[in-house]
């Protein structure tokens, strides 16, 4: 289950520090997980899914399946209603159609 944490952090796009604050747990217990001083706790797990929904909790736990929700095999990302993000939050800066009329003149 290490592995599987510390991809999800290299995912995040976070530093050690970081994905630690993200996820409300200390650097220190990361650093004793990463060095394998310490097992992930069940609050850690539960932070994990908490802060990043898209991760599949079986995943993480066992191995089994796929790193995010509603992907499929070759990594492929299948978009479901709990996965689509409205365009509003789109990282591509395109509005939604209620937006864009708003704009309208």
């Amino acid at each position: 289950m290490k592995d599987r944490i510390f991809k999800v952090m290299k995912w995040s796009g976070l530093n050690l520090s970081q994905f630690a604050e993200a996820i409300q747990v200390s650097p220190a217990l990361l650093s004793s997980v990463k060095s394998e001083r310490t097992k992930p706790t069940l609050l850690l797990v539960e932070n994990i899914k908490r802060i990043y929904p898209e991760i599949d909790i079986n995943w993480l736990i066992t191995g089994d399946g796929e790193m995010l929700v509603g992907s499929a095999p070759g990594g492929l990302h299948i978009l479901t209603d709990e996965t689509a993000k409205p365009a509003a939050e789109s990282p591509y800066g395109m509005a939604s159609d209620s937006q864009a009329e708003e704009t309208k003149p």
